[in-house]
Protein backbone atom coordinates (compact mmCIF):
# COMPACT_ATOMS: atom_id res chain seq x y z
CA UNK A 1 0.00 0.00 0.00
CA UNK A 2 1.76 3.38 -1.06
CA UNK A 3 1.36 6.94 0.14
CA UNK A 4 0.38 10.14 -2.45
CA UNK A 5 1.01 13.10 -2.25
CA UNK A 6 -1.70 15.74 -2.67
CA UNK A 7 -1.28 19.46 -2.60
CA UNK A 8 -1.14 20.32 1.27
CA UNK A 9 -1.24 16.33 2.61
CA UNK A 10 -0.63 13.25 2.35
CA UNK A 11 -3.26 9.70 2.11
CA UNK A 12 -3.21 6.31 1.23
CA UNK A 13 -5.52 5.76 -1.43
CA UNK A 14 -6.10 2.99 -0.62
CA UNK A 15 -6.82 2.40 2.83
CA UNK A 16 -9.39 5.23 2.00
CA UNK A 17 -11.08 2.38 -0.69
CA UNK A 18 -10.92 0.33 2.17
CA UNK A 19 -13.41 2.31 4.41
CA UNK A 20 -10.73 4.54 6.20
CA UNK A 21 -9.96 7.81 5.59
CA UNK A 22 -6.77 9.49 6.22
CA UNK A 23 -5.20 12.58 5.13
CA UNK A 24 -1.71 13.68 6.66
CA UNK A 25 -1.51 17.49 7.01
CA UNK A 26 1.57 19.32 5.40
CA UNK A 27 3.13 22.51 6.63
CA UNK A 28 0.22 24.29 4.30
CA UNK A 29 -1.58 24.04 7.88
CA UNK A 30 -0.63 24.64 11.54
CA UNK A 31 -2.54 22.96 14.10
CA UNK A 32 -1.08 24.42 16.83
CA UNK A 33 -3.09 25.71 19.62
CA UNK A 34 -2.75 26.82 23.30
CA UNK A 35 -5.63 26.88 25.88
CA UNK A 36 -6.63 30.94 25.03
CA UNK A 37 -6.15 29.93 20.82
CA UNK A 38 -8.82 27.38 20.24
CA UNK A 39 -10.86 29.45 17.96
CA UNK A 40 -7.63 29.59 16.08
CA UNK A 41 -7.47 25.57 15.82
CA UNK A 42 -11.17 25.19 14.93
CA UNK A 43 -11.02 28.00 12.38
CA UNK A 44 -7.68 25.95 10.84
CA UNK A 45 -9.65 22.60 11.42
CA UNK A 46 -12.54 23.98 9.34
CA UNK A 47 -10.56 25.14 6.27
CA UNK A 48 -8.86 21.72 6.22
CA UNK A 49 -12.08 19.84 6.22
CA UNK A 50 -13.27 22.46 3.57
CA UNK A 51 -10.53 21.58 1.46
CA UNK A 52 -10.57 17.81 1.99
CA UNK A 53 -14.79 18.32 0.55
CA UNK A 54 -16.16 16.06 3.28
CA UNK A 55 -18.95 16.68 5.99
CA UNK A 56 -18.05 14.58 8.96
CA UNK A 57 -20.52 14.27 11.72
CA UNK A 58 -18.60 15.24 14.47
CA UNK A 59 -14.57 16.14 15.18
CA UNK A 60 -13.11 14.89 18.09
CA UNK A 61 -9.33 15.91 18.75
CA UNK A 62 -7.11 15.70 21.99
CA UNK A 63 -5.25 17.83 24.44
CA UNK A 64 -2.26 15.54 24.76
CA UNK A 65 0.46 14.78 27.14
CA UNK A 66 2.94 12.22 25.96
CA UNK A 67 1.10 9.25 27.72
CA UNK A 68 -0.28 5.86 27.04
CA UNK A 69 -3.61 6.43 27.63
CA UNK A 70 -6.84 6.06 25.03
CA UNK A 71 -10.94 7.21 24.92
CA UNK A 72 -12.89 4.98 23.31
CA UNK A 73 -15.65 7.62 22.14
CA UNK A 74 -18.41 5.20 21.68
CA UNK A 75 -18.52 4.69 25.25
CA UNK A 76 -17.17 7.86 26.92
CA UNK A 77 -18.43 11.28 26.91
CA UNK A 78 -16.53 13.44 29.45
CA UNK A 79 -15.19 15.98 26.41
CA UNK A 80 -14.83 19.54 26.04
CA UNK A 81 -17.47 20.78 23.67
CA UNK A 82 -16.51 23.53 21.94
CA UNK A 83 -19.23 23.27 19.32
CA UNK A 84 -17.80 22.20 16.01
CA UNK A 85 -15.31 20.12 17.68
CA UNK A 86 -14.98 17.74 20.39
CA UNK A 87 -12.11 17.11 22.52
CA UNK A 88 -10.82 14.83 25.17
CA UNK A 89 -8.14 16.31 28.01
CA UNK A 90 -5.45 14.67 28.90
CA UNK A 91 -5.02 11.33 26.40
CA UNK A 92 -2.85 10.63 23.46
CA UNK A 93 -5.22 7.80 21.09
CA UNK A 94 -8.53 7.76 20.45
CA UNK A 95 -11.07 4.99 19.07
CA UNK A 96 -14.22 4.53 17.43
CA UNK A 97 -16.39 2.23 15.28
CA UNK A 98 -18.29 5.41 14.15
CA UNK A 99 -18.87 6.18 10.68
CA UNK A 100 -18.16 10.11 9.39
CA UNK A 101 -17.33 11.15 13.03
CA UNK A 102 -13.30 12.51 12.39
CA UNK A 103 -10.53 11.48 15.00
CA UNK A 104 -7.61 13.78 14.65
CA UNK A 105 -3.85 13.50 16.51
CA UNK A 106 -1.69 16.27 16.36
CA UNK A 107 2.26 15.94 15.65
CA UNK A 108 5.70 17.69 14.96
CA UNK A 109 8.31 14.91 15.45
CA UNK A 110 5.73 12.65 16.73
CA UNK A 111 4.46 9.53 15.21
CA UNK A 112 0.95 9.46 14.20
CA UNK A 113 -0.19 5.85 13.83
CA UNK A 114 -4.07 4.89 12.18
CA UNK A 115 -4.50 1.31 13.54
CA UNK A 116 -8.09 -0.09 11.47
CA UNK A 117 -9.59 -3.37 11.74
CA UNK A 118 -10.91 -3.55 8.47
CA UNK A 119 -13.19 -6.53 9.18
CA UNK A 120 -14.60 -5.09 12.44
CA UNK A 121 -14.73 -1.29 11.03
CA UNK A 122 -12.71 0.04 13.96
CA UNK A 123 -10.22 2.75 13.98
CA UNK A 124 -7.44 3.96 16.27
CA UNK A 125 -5.55 7.67 15.43
CA UNK A 126 -2.77 7.45 17.82
CA UNK A 127 -0.20 10.05 19.16
CA UNK A 128 3.31 8.02 19.82
CA UNK A 129 6.17 10.68 21.09
CA UNK A 130 9.16 9.17 22.45
CA UNK A 131 7.15 8.72 25.60
CA UNK A 132 4.31 6.87 24.23
CA UNK A 133 6.61 5.07 22.37
CA UNK A 134 8.56 4.12 25.50
CA UNK A 135 5.13 3.42 27.16
CA UNK A 136 3.95 0.74 24.24
CA UNK A 137 0.91 2.82 23.52
CA UNK A 138 0.20 0.97 20.10
CA UNK A 139 -0.34 -2.20 22.03
CA UNK A 140 -2.46 -0.49 24.51
CA UNK A 141 -4.53 0.26 21.75
CA UNK A 142 -4.69 -3.17 20.29
CA UNK A 143 -5.44 -4.25 23.80
CA UNK A 144 -8.33 -2.16 23.80
CA UNK A 145 -9.79 -2.66 20.26
CA UNK A 146 -9.37 -6.70 21.43
CA UNK A 147 -11.48 -6.41 24.76
CA UNK A 148 -14.34 -3.69 23.37
CA UNK A 149 -14.57 -4.66 20.26
CA UNK A 150 -13.21 -8.30 19.94
CA UNK A 151 -10.76 -7.38 17.35
CA UNK A 152 -8.41 -9.91 15.68
CA UNK A 153 -4.53 -8.60 15.60
CA UNK A 154 -3.97 -10.50 12.26
CA UNK A 155 -7.07 -8.45 10.47
CA UNK A 156 -5.52 -5.09 11.50
CA UNK A 157 -3.70 -2.54 9.36
CA UNK A 158 -1.22 -0.21 10.67
CA UNK A 159 0.27 3.15 9.30
CA UNK A 160 3.06 5.23 10.90
CA UNK A 161 2.82 8.26 9.58
CA UNK A 162 5.44 10.91 9.16
CA UNK A 163 8.03 11.81 11.91
CA UNK A 164 11.59 12.28 12.90
CA UNK A 165 13.76 10.29 11.42
CA UNK A 166 15.91 7.39 13.27
CA UNK A 167 19.32 9.74 12.27
CA UNK A 168 17.56 12.55 13.28
CA UNK A 169 16.36 11.84 16.75
CA UNK A 170 19.44 12.39 19.13
CA UNK A 171 19.36 12.09 22.52
CA UNK A 172 21.04 12.41 25.84
CA UNK A 173 21.64 9.66 28.94
CA UNK A 174 18.35 10.51 30.03
CA UNK A 175 16.08 9.14 27.30
CA UNK A 176 19.09 6.42 26.14
CA UNK A 177 18.54 5.12 29.64
CA UNK A 178 14.60 4.95 29.20
CA UNK A 179 15.28 3.01 26.15
CA UNK A 180 18.21 1.00 26.95
CA UNK A 181 16.42 -0.87 30.26
CA UNK A 182 12.80 -0.75 28.50
CA UNK A 183 13.83 -2.60 25.35
CA UNK A 184 16.96 -5.10 25.88
CA UNK A 185 15.91 -6.96 22.96
CA UNK A 186 15.41 -3.77 20.77
CA UNK A 187 18.95 -2.32 21.01
CA UNK A 188 20.24 -2.41 17.85
CA UNK A 189 17.85 0.39 17.40
CA UNK A 190 19.93 2.75 19.60
CA UNK A 191 22.98 3.98 18.08
CA UNK A 192 25.96 5.67 19.95
CA UNK A 193 26.85 9.09 18.61
CA UNK A 194 29.59 10.12 21.06
CA UNK A 195 30.52 9.47 24.82
CA UNK A 196 26.92 11.43 25.80
CA UNK A 197 24.68 11.77 22.74
CA UNK A 198 22.78 8.47 20.84
CA UNK A 199 19.89 7.94 18.41
CA UNK A 200 16.88 6.08 18.33
CA UNK A 201 14.57 4.47 15.96
CA UNK A 202 11.65 4.80 17.45
CA UNK A 203 9.67 3.56 14.14
CA UNK A 204 11.50 0.87 14.07
CA UNK A 205 10.72 0.29 17.61
CA UNK A 206 6.92 0.49 17.05
CA UNK A 207 7.03 -2.01 14.15
CA UNK A 208 8.68 -4.89 16.38
CA UNK A 209 6.43 -4.25 19.24
CA UNK A 210 3.75 -4.61 16.64
CA UNK A 211 4.92 -8.28 14.77
CA UNK A 212 5.43 -9.39 18.16
CA UNK A 213 2.08 -8.37 19.21
CA UNK A 214 0.88 -10.63 16.00
CA UNK A 215 0.45 -7.84 13.42
CA UNK A 216 1.61 -9.38 10.26
CA UNK A 217 4.22 -7.59 8.74
CA UNK A 218 2.44 -7.10 4.99
CA UNK A 219 -0.18 -5.10 6.75
CA UNK A 220 2.43 -2.25 8.80
CA UNK A 221 2.98 0.33 6.60
CA UNK A 222 5.06 4.20 7.33
CA UNK A 223 5.63 7.55 5.28
CA UNK A 224 9.50 6.73 5.65
CA UNK A 225 10.14 10.60 5.89
CA UNK A 226 11.84 12.53 8.30
CA UNK A 227 9.58 15.72 9.46
CA UNK A 228 13.17 17.56 10.71
CA UNK A 229 14.92 17.29 7.47
CA UNK A 230 12.49 17.55 5.47
CA UNK A 231 11.02 21.74 5.23
CA UNK A 232 7.69 20.52 3.65
CA UNK A 233 6.91 19.62 7.08
CA UNK A 234 6.70 21.30 10.97
CA UNK A 235 9.22 20.36 13.36
CA UNK A 236 9.41 20.83 16.93
CA UNK A 237 13.09 19.77 16.90
CA UNK A 238 13.94 22.05 14.30
CA UNK A 239 11.99 25.47 14.50
CA UNK A 240 11.95 25.50 18.49
CA UNK A 241 9.74 28.17 19.51
CA UNK A 242 8.08 29.08 16.00
CA UNK A 243 7.10 25.16 15.56
CA UNK A 244 3.91 24.37 13.90
CA UNK A 245 2.01 21.19 14.38
CA UNK A 246 0.89 19.10 11.64
CA UNK A 247 -2.43 16.82 11.91
CA UNK A 248 -3.68 13.30 10.90
CA UNK A 249 -7.24 12.56 10.42
CA UNK A 250 -9.33 9.95 9.85
CA UNK A 251 -12.54 8.91 9.22
CA UNK A 252 -14.37 5.38 8.66
CA UNK A 253 -16.66 6.10 5.51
Amino acid sequence: MEYTFKENYITFEELTKRGLFNAFSLKAYDFRADEDQMPKQLEEVKRFVDDLGISPVDIFSMKQVHSDKLINIDNERNFKDFGSQKRFDEVDGLITSKKDIMLFSKYADCIPVIIYDEVRKVQANVHSGWRGTSKRIVLNAISRMEKEFNTKVEDLLVVQGPAIGAEDFEVTEDVYEIFYKEFPEYRDTIVEKDKTHWTIDTKEINKRLLLAEGVLEENIFSIDLSTYADERFHSYRRDKANYGLMACFTMLL
